[in-house]
């Protein structure tokens, strides 16, 4: 008996113990939704290995009373992300919201009306689908480990960041063909690390940065070695900063001031020493002073070319998408379907050789394909996110939660993103934002089952 129970110890620490290389591997590869399609196929086989042994462990769910939502929200997603893949006959997709003109176009090349699903492009659905696996997986990994798992996976996401930086600083220093750009199309003007895009590269640094103070603050060490550890954390920060400067992005500079502010509060309480205190909050405020003046030196004119009246811009992708997902209300179009659903709805003023991938605002393009039941879900997802936010700053003296409070502003910034972006669908974005909702729970004080 003693035997069967060391190989299943054994077992569940094994798989825990991937958790920090796979998260590697999703913010190494998984920096480009369009232009990594091999490496993102690699992740998704990667995410059903990890479920399965997840489950072939033999691990208990045990979810807290925190957790239930979450659980109910993604069997809900599932179930109705499920329903769309149901073939349907012809007398029921008909009355399908805007479905008309697929049955008009079958009359007029005089072939019979096939069984169809609420999908209206069943094979990017299914892309779309099995992308979730990576998410589902990282977030199940997570959500039970230790307060010393956490620390090593915060330091972890924080080197990370740290050589995505350098490789952007190197790759503006080596010019728009650079080799050290990992992906095409990219944005060659701008340092995007290992990643596909610049906004994205912005957003991963500035989330990095309240994790890696957290890791800082819950480091048990004497005082010189925290002297050491700060100074550090401070030329993490300008290396961060110095990136995000040098990208341009009015979403990376605005999260920068957010992250520095979140930084200085974790740290606060954690530093009795008043000098240190003082060090730490000049640095904090010239940072944030620099990033501000970088910030209204550049934003003006960013904001004004993605918000400015073109076909393309912001401030017409969402009230286009709004206006298809309103045609498509309640059953919604179908996951994967929206550059084609948005080419049928876009104005004939907006039309360009440009062809439109993504609406840039995430909630409007999930509203577009998931209909009203997506849009639902979305709502109780953030009530319940910000509920927990509220839970967690309230117990801003408990050390044991300082991690949540880190995974809380960088999850908060990748929602807020979200709204001028898509960063959730790139895979290395949406494993970080599921580490950071499996951080948002109080850590298991004994681990196993």
């Amino acid at each position: 008996m003693l035997r069967l129970l060391d190989f299943h110890n054994n077992r569940e620490k094994r798989v825990e113990s991937m958790l920090p290389l796979w998260l590697w591997l999703c913010l190494l590869l998984g920096g480009a939704s369009q232009g990594g399609a091999i490496a993102n196929s690699v992740l998704q086989v990667g995410g059903a290995a990890l479920i399965a042994l997840w489950l072939w462990s033999g691990k208990r769910l045990n979810i807290r009373q925190d957790e239930h939502i979450l659980f109910y929200l993604l069997i809900a997603a599932m179930v109705w992300i499920a329903i769309m893949f149901v073939p349907l006959p012809p007398t029921i997709w008909q009355l399908l919201p805007g479905r008309d003109f697929v049955a008009e176009g079958y009359r007029l090349l005089g072939m019979k009306l096939p069984w169809l699903s609420m999908a209206m492009a069943p094979d990017r659905a299914l892309r779309s689908a099995l992308v979730l696996l990576v998410p589902i997986a990282t977030w199940l990994l997570v959500r039970r480990m230790d307060q010393t798992s956490r620390r090593r996976m915060a330091m972890g996401i924080a080197v990370i960041a740290a050589i995505s930086a350098a490789i952007g600083l190197l790759q503006m220093s080596t010019g728009p063909n650079s080799v050290l750009r990992l992906y095409s199309p990219t944005n060659q003007d701008s340092p995007v690390g290992f990643f596909a895009n610049t906004n994205q590269f912005s957003l991963f640094l500035a989330c990095s940065l309240p994790l890696a103070a957290a890791w800082v603050a819950t480091v048990d060490t004497r005082k010189p070695a925290k002297r050491k550890l700060l100074l550090g954390l401070c030329i993490f920060a300008a290396l961060v900063a110095t990136a995000l400067i040098v990208g341009k992005s009015v979403a990376g500079l605005a999260f920068l001031v957010l992250g520095l502010i979140g930084t200085a509060h974790i740290l606060w309480s954690r530093f009795a020493s008043g000098r240190h205190k003082l060090v730490f909050v000049t640095g904090v405020i010239t940072a944030a002073l620099i990033a501000v003046a970088a910030l209204t030196a550049i934003g003006t004119g960013t904001l004004g070319a993605k918000f400015e009246n073109a076909p393309t811009s912001r401030s017409n992708l969402t009230p286009v998408t709004i206006a298809a997902g309103t045609d498509m209300a309640p059953t919604g179009s179908g996951l994967g379907s929206f550059a084609q659903v948005y080419a049928m709805h876009q104005p004939d003023r907006f039309t360009t050789t440009t062809w439109v991938n993504h609406a840039h605002n995430d909630y409007a393009e999930l509203y577009l394909e998931l209909g009203f039941p997506g849009l639902i879900l979305v709502a109780i997802f953030l009530v319940w996110f910000l509920l927990q936010g509220y839970r967690i700053w309230q117990q801003r003296d408990d050390p044991n939660m300082l991690f949540a409070q880190a995974a809380w502003l960088s999850g908060s910034f990748m929602l807020l993103h979200s709204i001028v972006d898509y960063p959730l669908r790139t895979a290395a974005m949406a494993a970080l934002f599921a580490a950071m909702i499996g951080l948002l729970s109080r850590p298991p004080t004994v681990s196993g089952r």
